[in-house]
């Protein structure tokens, strides 16, 4: 990035808000005394035309101009525009797409998009958002610059945009703005409790001198790649609750470096045999020992031996008064636990069972609120004598709090030694895993 400038390519359709984006990011800079060139709109600004215009911001600018594969950040307004505007990416360049269509709905696939760009991207569900929270869609152009603003995407400061939406706003819009530009934080999940305290015995010989979740796969501990898609995901904090060999996976993750373009990330260690004890034991043990830590906020729980791809971790940021569980179809589901569903609602968990109850199983993917840790003291040991996580879930279900979301993508239970097989086949298969 010659003379730490920033490029940023903005693409779209008439109609969307765009001009006044391209104002509120230049003002932003200035006010933070930075330089700053934009150029002119290039395409049709009329209503549904292609519109594109490039914005760089540092101490030196002298091109309003990106150049072909330059670009830092490339947001785009709709799905199919950010593919017209990809020759501007570089290796690092970072997609913000909002998840939302104006033309080739039926035609364009968001795993066709994503295959098709260069690079990762985060698609945000801006215009659905915007229009369930603030009733107006075009506020979705704001609520994506909050969301690069507050993931660090963007050199700018809250602050700093928050002054330019009053000096570029008129003033009978100007709540609404600052509404949608502060509701990208206040509709995302941070923080993500990552179980990795197991012995992982089914491991047999394997996890002799080390945990499971640090067996190398592809040369990198299996680790690694669920972090990697967290960050990915658009998450910043990692609670990891360790416990057999603890000490190896602190030396981990002391040396853990996050792909380069994540620039806002904290990962944060907790002992559960040091505040739980090492006589109790079973899956929801890690709860309790990241509940001080996770305090009132919403959370992502996830176990340390699973893999999911960056976008159905997104999935699963979702705000609001229930829980979720992620489900997928399985062709062996009496080995997992079976979701028992009523229009998207869960009813119950049946773990492991003979019956047929169909296939649609439990990928041990969760979203909580903090009223999950209430029900902690109401469980007691399974007839396996272990705190099981799913107990949990049942009392949530019972109580109607508990939504069912389905996952598409690929998953990857790390449990068994021929798992190192199927882990490295799974990543290759995926060349470009990191942005599925």
């Amino acid at each position: 990035m010659p003379n730490n400038n920033f490029k940023i390519v903005i693409s779209g359709v008439g109609g969307q808000g765009l001009i006044t984006l391209l104002k509120v990011i230049t003002q932003a800079a200035l006010n933070q005394g930075l330089e700053v060139r934009s150029s002119e709109l290039h395409g049709l600004s009329q209503r549904g035309g292609n519109v594109e215009a490039h914005v760089i911001i540092g101490k030196k600018v002298y091109s309003p101009l990106v150049s072909l594969g330059q670009a830092d950040l490339i947001i785009s307004l709709e799905m199919s525009e950010a593919l017209r505007v990809n020759h501007y990416a570089k290796e690092d360049t970072v997609f913000v797409v909002n998840r939302h269509y104006i033309f080739y709905q039926e035609a364009l696939k968001e795993k066709d998009l994503i295959e098709k760009l260069n690079n990762f991207a985060f698609l945000v569900p801006a215009s659905e958002i915007c229009h369930h929270e603030l009733e107006n869609e075009v506020l979705s152009t704001i609520y994506l610059l909050g969301f690069a603003v507050f993931k660090k995407l963007i050199p700018l400061k809250k602050e700093s945009v928050e002054q330019a939406l009053k000096d570029v706003i008129p003033e009978k819009y100007l709540e609404q703005n600052l509404k949608a530009f502060n509701l990208a934080k206040e509709n995302n999940i941070e923080k993500v409790v990552v179980a990795a305290a197991g012995k992982g015995t089914r491991m047999l010989h394997m996890t002799k001198n080390k945990p499971k979740h640090l067996i190398n796969v592809k040369k990198k501990p299996f680790l690694t790649y669920l972090f990697d898609n967290l960050f990915m995901a658009g998450y910043s904090e990692i609670i990891l609750i360790v416990g057999h060999k603890a000490e190896q996976i602190e030396e981990f993750v002391k040396n853990y470096k996050p792909p380069k373009y994540i620039k806002k990330y904290k990962i944060n260690v907790l002992n559960q045999y040091k505040i739980v004890g090492e006589q109790k034991y079973g899956t929801a043990c890690p709860l309790e020992t990241a509940k001080d830590l996770v305090k009132n906020d919403h959370f992502l729980f996830v176990c340390g031996d699973n893999l999911y791809s960056a976008k159905s971790l997104q999935t699963m940021n979702i705000k609001g008064d229930y829980h979720y569980i992620a489900g997928l179809f399985h062709d062996n589901p009496q080995k997992y636990g079976v979701l028992i569903t009523d229009n998207g609602t869960l009813k119950e968990i049946k773990e492991k069972p003979k019956e047929n109850l169909g296939n649609f199983i439990n990928s041990g993917l969760y979203k909580f609120t903090p009223e999950v840790f209430e029900k902690l003291s109401l469980i007691k040991k399974s007839e396996r004598g272990e705190y099981e996580i799913t107990d949990i879930i049942n009392l949530l279900a019972k109580e109607g709090k508990v939504k069912v979301k389905k996952i598409n993508d690929s998953w990857l239970d790390f449990g068994n030694p021929a798992d190192v097989m199927r882990a490295s086949r799974f990543l290759g298969f995926f060349k470009k895993w990191k942005r599925l």
